[in-house]
């Protein structure tokens, strides 16, 4: 779950800013997403996202072929 609310910019902490920018060049889509954490929040976001990162076996992708 780490990594999918990461895509989304979120995160089960919550955040004291974020921005989202999305650029669109023809048919091309980039989203952007950055928040802004206290101290404590913020280590215990990226711990949580690097040991996603270390066992995530599956990642859905919603509008993917299968």
């Amino acid at each position: 779950m780490p990594v999918l609310a990461a895509t989304n910019g979120a995160s089960e902490h919550t955040p004291t800013g974020s921005v989202t920018r999305i650029f669109v060049l023809e048919q091309d889509c980039l989203v952007i997403n950055l928040a802004a954490y206290r101290g404590q929040d913020a280590s215990r976001v990226m711990a949580e996202l690097r040991t996603a990162l270390r066992t995530c076996r599956k990642f859905p992708v919603v509008g993917a072929a299968a």
